[in-house]
């Protein structure tokens, strides 16, 4: 009986290892980004662009290669070309250590291209970034959704970085999807965010967001089943 066990602990272990395919991934490394005001073109990483207007569209990535450089669309909605202290605002791509878009004292919305989560589902993920004067800013770092293959979840995940207000609503990362799966969710104020009261607060964080909940395999149900068999067998002997 102690074989048995031991084979069937194994068939267990190996049904718990879990695998992950990429749908949608985007750090804005080599997305080559494009301005819709041709006076910014080409857009150089670690480079500050500063001429700037309301209604400026940035669209990079490739819709051919969702899992590796996923296409987007970064629309400007509203930009301070100067901040409180005088300094001179704008957009910047990829700044010196640090891959990511950060825009200074102004509002963007960035929206992904269309992404296929599992042949029934398909959507976007919309992130938008309001800030107000004070050199406050929300730097995109990546975005990615990922599947387990063995259990079908499916995970959005946002990494960021941040120096903002809290004490209002002036400052605040908000995110839209729209798959379809019933865990859509509209102008969600990121959670790492809620609850921050303090002025000028910086920081970076990763927020996740269940888009398909997790469902156990058949296999590894039945396998789960024999492994208790198994167990009450020795017990009896």
């Amino acid at each position: 009986m102690m074989k048995s066990s031991v084979i069937i602990t194994s068939l267990l272990a190996s049904a718990s290892i879990s695998q992950a395919a990429t749908l949608y991934y985007q750090d804005f490394s080599a997305s080559n980004p494009t301005s819709s005001n041709a006076t910014n073109n080409p857009i150089i990483d670690n480079t500050l662009v500063t001429d700037v207007a309301n209604g400026e569209v940035i669209t990079g990535g490739n819709a051919a290669a969702l899992a590796t450089n996923g296409n987007y669309t970064i629309t400007l909605t509203s930009v301070n070309p100067t901040s409180g202290g005088g300094q001179t605002n704008g957009y910047i791509f990829n700044p010196s250590g640090d891959l990511g878009f950060k825009l200074d004292d102004g509002q963007f919305i960035f929206q992904s291209g269309t992404i296929n989560l599992n042949g029934t589902n398909s959507g976007t993920v919309s992130l938008e970034q309001r800030t107000n004067a004070g050199d406050e800013f929300f730097s995109i770092n990546s975005i990615s959704i990922v599947e387990n293959d063995v259990n079908g979840e499916i995970l959005l995940e946002i990494d960021y970085n941040y120096f903002a207000d809290f004490d209002n609503t002036t400052d605040s990362l908000r995110l839209t999807t729209n798959f379809g799966t019933g865990n859509d969710v509209t102008a969600l104020f990121i959670d790492e965010l809620n609850g921050e009261t303090a002025n000028n607060v910086s920081g970076s964080a990763v927020y996740q967001l269940t888009l398909v909940a997790a469902v156990p395999e058949p296999s590894s149900t039945a396998l789960l089943g024999l492994g208790g068999l198994a167990l009450t067998l020795r017990r009896r002997r």
